[in-house]
């Protein structure tokens, strides 16, 4: 199976699924990679949809910044 018919496939099985009403798409929050740019250790950090610079402090060094 192509990359396009598997896409295809992908997209009629959703179709379907909403007009039965089986399947609810909710829209959850985003985690950011962020990089510590005190010590430049790599953080996952969780935001809120609609929000880009959220607040954290490094799992490593603690030091507090925001993400970018």
């Amino acid at each position: 199976m192509s990359k396009q018919q598997d896409r295809e496939e992908t997209e009629r099985l959703i179709r379907e699924a909403m007009e039965r009403k089986s399947i609810t798409i909710k829209q959850g929050d985003t985690r950011i990679e962020a990089t510590c740019g005190k010590c430049g250790e790599k953080n996952r950090v969780s935001a809120p949809p609609g929000q880009l610079r959220v607040p954290f402090a490094c799992k490593e060094c603690g030091h507090k910044q925001k993400t970018l």
